[in-house]
């Protein structure tokens, strides 16, 4: 198996919106680690984390209000960073980043994911006041379809990402 260079860390309740993200890159040839699709059955699953994560050059860690409350997500970049791994923080949305993650720069997934992250979407008090301001997005006669509107945040994120490794 090839070594990871991307190593994604999210929260299992946002798998529908990582995973075509996921797909995508792949098809772009980063080789992913991917906890669904990735780890072995028969082996410890923590080992295997902690291996893709030594091998991966960037943790991207998709945050959102589920990663928040997640022991694994917190684990995971932990992990990385005492490793000196290169963090992505992901913002799906207005959950604030702990300390320790706020120290990297991040990319805001959240006027290309909007309405897609199906999370609970508390407002937080930290929130930055153009998050907590932002108008909901509202149908319309001209709006496309909702498979065109998935494709294009899904393109969107995978070429923001992808571009972000190429660096």
């Amino acid at each position: 198996m090839l070594k990871p260079k991307l190593f994604v860390s999210y929260s299992h309740d946002d798998q529908a919106l990582v995973g075509p993200i996921v797909s995508l890159l792949r098809a772009s040839h980063v080789v992913v680690f991917f906890d669904r699709d990735t780890l072995q059955p028969g082996k410890k699953w923590r080992e295997q984390i902690s291996q893709a994560i030594s091998e991966s050059s960037t943790v991207a860690v998709f945050w959102c209000v589920h990663s928040r409350y997640s022991r694994e997500v917190s684990a995971e970049y932990q992990e990385a960073i005492r490793a000196g791994k290169d963090i992505l923080p992901l913002l799906l949305d207005d959950a604030p980043l702990p300390e320790v993650l706020a120290e990297y720069q991040y990319i805001d997934l959240q006027p290309t994911v909007g309405a897609q992250h199906d999370g609970h979407r508390p407002s937080f008090k930290e929130a930055p006041a153009a998050v907590a301001s932002a108008p909901s997005p509202r149908p319309s006669s001209t709006a496309p379809a909702p498979s065109a509107r998935k494709a294009r945040w899904v393109t969107t994120v995978a070429s923001t990402l992808g571009l972000s490794l190429l660096l």
